[in-house]
């Protein structure tokens, strides 16, 4: 009996030190640490380990910003492309929002990757996050990192991403910030 107790017990402690979080624990702790996750393992994830200091409701600002974009080989017609959908993402934006909103939109985020990328790795601990990434579409095959703050009151996060172009030698490298922060409470 004694030899059965400390096998299990042994195992159990090779399990947890398998680094590999889960959704329970991600939302007991607040952390997330995954190798080689689908996007919606990530996004389950990353959801359930925000509600453990889910954001705070009110008015929130958020803004997009192209931090660099570098086009290579491409020709023009290509260049015009990439910078006009570039272009539409940068933006600044007022919302009202509840929790469950923030939240969701959160998860959506993410969720916008399955089926295209694998996380390589994941690493979100006190509210910092270190992530890459593999993607594979239609247009052609990106990596990147991600990395941010987050808080209840803001959320900071760059997304560097290195892309090829379909079948051609054209590649872009692009780098985004996202800043969300918490203005205050909603005009009633």
């Amino acid at each position: 009996m004694k030899h059965w107790f400390a096998t299990s017990a042994l195992l159990a402690l090779a399990a947890c030190g398998s680094g590999q979080s889960t959704e329970e624990s991600a939302a007991a702790t607040g952390n997330v640490m995954l190798r080689d996750a689908s996007a919606d393992v990530v996004a389950q994830q990353m959801a359930a380990a925000r509600k453990f200091d889910p954001p705070q409701a009110g008015l929130w600002l958020q803004k997009i910003e192209v931090v660099s974009l570098d086009i290579k080989n491409a020709t023009d017609e290509q260049r015009r492309a990439v910078e006009e959908q570039v272009g539409k993402v940068a933006r600044e934006k007022r919302s009202c929002l509840t929790s469950e909103q923030l939240l969701d939109s959160d998860a959506g985020a993410m969720g916008g990757m399955a089926n295209m990328c694998k996380f390589e790795k994941v690493e979100m601990a006190g509210g910092k996050l270190d992530s890459n990434f593999q993607c594979t579409t239609p247009q052609g095959d990106s990596s990147g990192t991600m990395t941010g703050t987050s808080t209840a009151n803001s959320q900071v996060f760059t997304t560097t991403t290195h892309s090829g172009m379909g079948d051609t030698d054209a590649v872009f490298d692009l780098t985004l910030r996202v800043t969300r922060r918490r203005l205050g409470d909603c005009e009633a």
